[in-house]
């Protein structure tokens, strides 16, 4: 795929009109907005056209009061427009909007341009649009835009809670990396240098600050919006997201798809993996508690069973039926036999080694919650409407939603995680309010 060409600069809205016709000279753009993105920037964006010289711009607006969804529905709604001959959309927005619009392109077999309007997600420039299709959260592989034109004023006069939200989403990346590098040791996904190198190496300086982004200071703001920029490239580079998420993100999808809402909104897909980093984080720290010898005696403990029986187990602990997509899943992770033996064998010979990597990857707990907490992210399950209940179910369901390998995996095939869920819910040691 052909890396995105990106403006960031003051005044960028003005400059949409002059980069959109150098990429397609015969188009005509449409304005694909909600409410709050057309006001943020989508009217600019039309008086730019306008003056310089297009007769009309065609507008999509999703004049909706509550926050729009990346579905179906709202996929279809653009791809009825996007098929009148020469039109190439330009997304208006942050995640929602820019993922509509990255599907209902891809799908139309066109390109487009897209005008963040927050700094609050690192899809931007990312081959995939998440889409809630029929009640389930997939991740669709998608060309990402060939145009990005972020106006930084634009992006620092942000909502407050969006601003926070991608820094939750970049702070993401410790455990996302992490993830990546208990599968590397596993040899399931091997890490890829260049592409860990690209997020990981100035990741740390990019969530430094995070008391900065509350004062809107202008080079915190661009700190953050360049390092959820780095990720999106980093996934373009790799071809999948898992430069920029695992179990975290994997926690944030379950509880998307049940509709969490605190006080009437609809939380954050930020403030959501924001709390996921937490709860990783805090399993992943047990993880690195637990000697080599306990580990062994859990596994000892929990003999492999049928599939069949996993199958009920797991329906009993969630309340519900699993659908074809998640037994699919499900079923291809399922280890049994002489497989099962060979990864625990595996596991056992790099456990020392998995613990260390942890130990220099993480952000240790505290630290973390008080970063977080000063960026106003979320730090505790109640503040996003979580009580113990949805926590659980989150953490069994996140391992049967993807095929990712995440530290859920590695605690379900050591016999560790209904223990480590327990510990992480009710033990007291790493949250104290639910809702």
């Amino acid at each position: 795929m052909t890396p995105p060409t990106i403006v960031t600069t003051e005044g960028a809205v003005g400059l949409v009109p002059d980069r959109f016709h150098t990429c397609w000279p015969d188009a005509r753009p449409l304005l694909v907005a909600d409410r709050n993105t057309w006001e943020a920037a989508g009217k600019a964006v039309e008086r730019a056209f306008l003056q310089a010289g297009q007769a009309t711009v065609e507008v999509l607006l999703f004049d909706e009061p509550q926050q729009v969804h990346a579905d179906q529905a709202h996929v279809d709604a653009v791809k009825q427009r996007l098929g009148q001959g020469d039109l190439v959309a330009i997304a208006v927005g942050a995640g929602s909007m820019n993922d509509i619009v990255k599907l209902a392109s891809y799908e139309c077999g066109k390109p487009y341009c897209c005008v963040p309007t927050a700094p609050s997600v690192d899809g931007y420039t990312s081959p995939n649009a998440p889409i809630t299709i029929q009640g389930f959260k997939q991740t669709i592989p998608c060309t990402p835009p060939l145009l990005v034109v972020a106006d930084v004023t634009v992006l620092r006069n942000a909502p407050m809670s969006m601003i926070s939200s991608g820094y939750g989403d970049l702070v993401a990346k410790i455990t996302g990396g992490a993830d990546w590098l208990i599968a590397d040791a596993l040899g399931v996904e091997p890490v890829d240098r260049k592409v860990w190198d690209l997020v990981q190496l100035p990741l740390r300086g990019r969530i430094g600050s995070p008391e900065a982004l509350l004062s809107r200071d202008p080079v915190a703001i661009d700190s953050v919006f360049s390092g959820l920029v780095e990720t999106g490239l980093a996934m373009l580079l790799f071809g999948n997201s898992r430069p920029a998420s695992g179990s975290e993100h994997l926690l944030s999808h379950v509880w998307e798809m049940k509709g969490l809402s605190f006080d009437g909104e609809l939380v954050s897909h930020g403030h959501k993996v924001a709390m996921g980093t937490l709860i990783t984080t805090a399993m992943m720290t047990r993880i690195t508690e637990i000697p080599l010898e306990a580990m062994v005696s859990s596994w000892k403990r929990n003999p492999s069973i049928s599939f069949d029986a996993q199958q009920v187990a797991l329906e009993t602990c969630l309340g519900e039926k699993l659908d074809i997509d998640m037994l699919r899943i499900a079923k291809e992770k399922y280890l049994v036999g002489a497989q099962l033996q060979e990864r625990r064998d595996r596991i056992a010979s790099h456990w020392l080694h998995i613990q260390q990597r942890l130990r220099n990857q993480l952000v240790a707990f505290e630290e973390l919650r008080h970063m977080l907490e000063r960026a106003a992210c979320p730090v505790q399950p109640g503040e996003i409407g979580l009580d113990r209940t949805m926590v659980r179910y989150g953490m069994v369901k996140a391992r049967i939603i993807r095929p990712r390998y995440t530290v859920f995996d590695l605690a379900y095939e050591c016999g560790l995680l209904d223990g480590l869920i327990d510990e992480v819910v009710d033990s007291g040691r790493w949250f104290a309010s639910f809702a």
